[in-house]
């Protein structure tokens, strides 16, 4: 590649700095540098010499990109898109825009939908959100890439782009005079269609590499230009006016007769260009902005990515911007003229002539040749110079050094300061503005140039304001997801990670952004089923920040094996005197686990027959035949309802009948719970088996010479005495709790045949309680009584459209159980074909990827891997998901935890393809002490939370021990003991709870003195 410095150049310079000279004489304001007129259709601007603009965004790599992705991307888009660059008339512009300084601004923009949605539901979570605004501030940018689309009258033969424009200088002149109106009759229509193929080019070669791209929209785009120059005067809900829009009102001025502009669209010049600007020898102020702009006089010598740009200024934290103009050979053309006329007067003009030559037989061999020039541009903020104007300029010229710095190390390449037009340099860093600006062009192969581009950074499936969590990229790109999104055709989650990697934070992170999905007018319905306590964190936190009369939707249970945590699997819907036809078959499995033999995978031949049959007998006798007696004193809440409204009782009265009478006095709570004393139990079941008439098909023996009905009738009397949680009607409640937190962890035993057996039956159980509402459709109601199928009609369209969740963590306890897995396969199925109709999504979570049969991971659509532990898992998981080795390296490097965030590698299948991207999870320490599952720290955090709530134990805990108590305690006990003054039975824990009680009132006394 060549700078194209010379004599000639030198030449061409000298008419330039004439012609910025006379602009300096004249004093023209800087909405002068602005060469957009108007604008022709969607998409597409027009500039005050008839050629076209469009702006398309560029989002990034949806796959993460090594060497080899980085090799065939660039060869992929110089196939593409070298006839652009090389066409007369038609050029390409890529501006990349990072600023950190608006990262926090960003953040609460991008949190405020989710505060709307909690300040609607009533949860008062906006410390929490606004903690973690502020880390994602500090680890984030504001980070735009466009690539501009221009093509210019040039690209016509000379005589029709004289025609044409000619055409369209009558068409202004015949408008009525508008001195400060938009010329609407500048548009050369005969460019559009080149104009418009071009720009499908550029999104298609972008496609083509897994790099989402898209046109901006005129309005957009007029917005996004006036944002990059003046920020604090742009609201995000200004709109520029463009043909087609309906204009204001407005008087014209009485003093000018002859000009129609309050009558007429306003330039787009004045309307990006809100403030004039202040220049200087070197330095730019617009509004609170200065500038500093900086040109890439000499190219990079040594191939470098852009990327190697990028890493060096990370870490420097500071705003800037950069516009790479790609076109044909631009000056080339006059150069040469004026290098072959002079040639004799130096050695640099020889040297030039040389290098021309060497790029004509580059042309000639069909390498494609492309010219390109590099602004830069850097600022600072008003904020920052906290009023002094001289450490603003020092802090600005600091910063420009940083700037210049990092480009000559990028390959060697060489920079140079803007010095007496530096609006010039700034307006050419900003997308769409102008075509011109003070860079030198340099000359060389499109191959080498484009890889000098930002091509390769991070994005996300899902734009900003789709996104429900938002994660980061580790060199701090915010990447959004979207939960529950239409971008995916179900919403099927795995995730798997070694102990320790933050699973049960990423969780908790999740779950709490599924409540806070912008738009739900109620809060979702979530089932967790766990084992432990990791998810208690966010079921208290919730539960406290609701408001008192409704800390009942929101609710944690951990089960034991008791009477007094019964659950009755036969209980139906209310008024239900059979099972709906889910139901059934989920019974059926379930006798059919409880009749399994412990050294088998399935139950006898029979079985299930003989269980189908039990289970309608017995419903069938407890309606129809026996229907059980109404009796006092086993449900107090029900008595006293029964008797304040004198319903009439006698020996028949039935548990159906005060059902049947509750429901219809609008008692529905009260209703079911007297229906738990009308349906079948497991003891109902055996006694239905063991019925001569129903059992006589199954008199057959097995091989151990037991007949199905005795075997089936022992199986059951055994599952009674092992499992007294299914011995009684149902005595656990969950009430009317939409977000379920059931923790199985006492009841889920560990190893060998008959823990897996309790394990699976305990997984079925959690998810008929706690989820069996989330699968009722619509065509159930023509299955249950006439008298209740509108309330259930209501009840099924409410939850129906409503936001559902299942989430299975810790499932490697189940795989033991076939039974389970299958239930969980047929679950992800039924979901994989039908979740959008029921607005279900479904998680599973566990330790490794070989806890999940290879059809659950095939169906999931989201996919979460916080740590391969190993070389070789991380090459097993590259061979299944066919990663590429750049994925595969990030995964077997994944850290453990930080302040920063913990990472995970996601993969999520989505309607612009497969994403295979490395997350971060960065929270503010509010959030990550509410989700911390530390022993240590979930003791001081419960123990505050129960004297001080939420909101205030949180930010006492975050001021300090913003990194947890775990050290903390350590260190005392340590101090204590090196003195000698410890004992075994000092509770470190209460003494530290006491002082953070100590410092909350303290802190609370000060404030009401103040």
């Amino acid at each position: 590649m060549i700078r194209l410095a010379n004599t000639a150049e030198r030449a061409v310079g000298f008419f330039n700095d004439l012609i910025t000279e006379f602009a300096d004489f004249f004093c023209q304001p800087a909405s002068s540098y602005c060469r957009l007129e108007t604008a022709d259709g969607d998409g597409i601007l027009v500039t005050d010499n008839g050629s076209l603009v469009s702006l398309v965004e560029l989002h990034g790599s949806l796959s993460l990109v090594g060497r080899a992705e980085f090799e065939n991307n660039i060869s992929s888009l110089e196939r593409a898109l070298a006839s652009i660059v090389q066409r007369r008339g038609q050029h390409l512009q890529l501006v990349f825009h990072y600023d950190p300084l608006s990262a926090l601004r960003q953040a609460m923009e991008l949190m405020h939908p989710s505060a709307v949605t909690a300040r609607n539901l009533g949860l008062h979570c906006e410390d929490l959100l606004r903690d973690w605004a502020r880390a994602l501030g500090a680890h984030t940018s504001v980070e735009k890439t466009w690539v501009i689309v221009w093509t210019l009258p040039s690209l016509l033969s000379p005589s029709e782009s004289k025609r044409q424009q000619k055409a369209a200088a009558q068409r202004v002149m015949e408008g009525p005079p508008a001195k400060g109106g938009q010329a609407i009759g500048r548009v050369i229509s005969a460019l559009r269609d080149s104009h418009v193929a071009a720009c499908k080019t550029v999104i298609d070669a972008f496609g083509q590499i897994n790099c989402p791209a898209e046109l901006v929209g005129a309005h957009d785009a007029v917005w996004w230009i006036r944002h990059l120059v003046d920020p604090e005067f742009t609201a995000r809900g200004w709109r520029p006016l463009l043909p087609g829009d309906r204009l204001p009102l407005t008087l014209p001025d009485p003093t000018d007769e002859d000009d129609f502009s309050s009558l007429l669209y306003p330039s787009i010049k004045t309307q990006v260009w809100p403030r004039d600007a202040i220049c200087s020898y070197r330095h730019v102020r617009i509004g609170q902005r200065v500038y500093s702009p900086v040109v890439l006089h000499l190219p990079p010598q040594t191939e470098k990515p852009f990327n190697a740009l990028f890493r060096r200024l990370i870490d420097e934290r500071i705003p800037w911007r950069v516009s790479f103009t790609l076109g044909g050979d631009g000056q080339l053309a006059l150069k040469r003229m004026l290098a072959a006329i002079l040639h004799f007067t130096s050695t640099q003009n020889k040297l030039f002539n040389r290098a021309v030559e060497a790029l004509d037989e580059l042309e000639v061999s069909g390498v494609p040749l492309c010219a390109m020039q590099a602004n830069f541009v850097t600022w600072v903020t008003d904020a920052e110079g906290k009023g002094n104007a001289d450490e603003q300029i020092q802090l600005l010229q600091s910063r420009t050094a940083i700037l210049s710095n990092a480009i000559q190390a990028w390959g060697a390449a060489d920079t140079r300061e803007v010095v007496g037009d530096p609006l010039l340099g700034v307006a050419a860093t900003l997308p769409g503005m102008t075509l011109a600006g003070p860079a030198p062009s340099a000359m060389g192969p499109f191959e080498r140039i484009l890889r000098l581009l930002p091509l390769a950074r991070p994005a996300s499936p899902w734009a900003m304001a789709e996104g429900s969590v938002l994660f980061r990229s580790q060199d701090g790109k915010l990447l959004p997801v979207g939960l529950l999104s239409s971008r995916q055709a179900s919403w099927i989650e795995l995730g798997f990670a070694p102990m320790g990697a933050g699973k049960s934070v990423l969780l908790n992170t999740l779950n709490l952004c599924r409540c806070l999905i912008p738009g739900q007018p109620r809060l979702p319905h979530i089932c967790i089923i766990d084992v432990g306590p990791s998810s208690s964190g966010l079921i208290t936190l919730l539960k406290d920040m609701l408001p008192a009369d409704q800390k009942h939707l929101v609710a944690y249970h951990r089960l034991k094996m008791t009477k007094d945590y019964s659950i009755n699997p036969f209980d139906t819907p209310l008024g239900c005197r059979r099972p709906l036809p889910s139901h059934e078959s989920f019974l059926v499995n379930l006798l059919c686990l409880l009749c399994t033999p412990l050294d088998q995978d399935s139950p006898p031949d029979g079985v299930a027959g003989l269980a189908r049959e039990a289970i309608r007998e017995a419903y069938n006798d407890a309606d129809e035949i026996h229907p059980k007696p109404y009796q006092q004193g086993l449900d107090p809440q029900v008595d006293a309802l029964v008797e304040s409204l004198r319903i009439e009782l006698d020996e028949a009265t039935s548990w159906w009948e005060i059902v049947d009478a509750l429901f219809h006095a609008n008692y529905h709570h009260e209703a079911s719970r007297a229906q738990r004393f009308a349906v079948p139990i497991l003891q109902d079941i055996i006694r239905a088996a063991s019925n001569p008439t129903l059992s006589a098909p199954y008199t057959f023996r097995l091989p151990n010479n037991e007949t199905v009905i005795a075997f089936v009738v022992r199986s059951l009397n055994e599952a009674l005495n092992s499992y007294p949680i299914l011995t009684a009607p149902t005595q656990f409640d969950i009430g009317g709790a939409q977000i379920l937190s059931l923790d199985l962890d006492e009841v889920a035993k560990r190893g060998g045949p008959g823990g897996d057996r309790q394990t699976g039956l305990m997984y079925m159980l959690a998810r008929h309680v706690g989820a069996g509402r989330f699968f009722l459709m619509p065509d159930d109601v023509k299955d249950m009584p006439n008298a209740y199928r509108a309330y259930h009609a209501e009840r099924i369209d409410e939850i129906r459209g409503d936001l559902k969740y299942l989430g299975y963590d810790e499932v490697h306890r189940a795989r033991g159980s076939s039974m389970v897995t299958k239930q969980f396969i047929a679950e992800m199925e039924t979901a994989a074909r039908e979740s959008r109709k029921w607005n279900l999504g479904i998680g599973l979570w566990s330790q490794t990827i070989d806890d999940f049969p290879p059809i659950m991971v095939d169906l999931a659509t989201s996919i979460y891997i916080l740590g391969s532990g190993t070389a070789e898992n991380a090459k097993k998981l590259q061979e299944r998901f066919d990663f590429s080795d750049a994925a595969r390296i990030e995964l077997q490097h994944i850290s453990k935890p930080s302040a920063a965030g913990a990472s995970c590698l996601a993969v999520f299948r989505t309607d612009r393809g497969m994403c295979v991207q490395l997350l971060t999870n960065t929270l503010g320490v509010q959030a990550r002490w509410a989700f911390s599952t530390t022993a240590e720290d979930r003791y001081v955090r419960d123990a505050l939370y129960a004297r001080l709530g939420s909101k205030r134990t949180l930010k006492l805990l975050s001021e300090r021990y913003p990194n947890g108590v775990k050290a903390v305690l350590e260190q005392r006990k340590t101090a204590v003991e090196e003195r000698g003054l410890g004992s075994d039975s000092q509770d470190f824990k209460k003494e530290l709870i006491d002082d953070l009680l100590r410092l909350a009132n303290e802190s609370g006394q000060e404030g009401l003195a103040r």
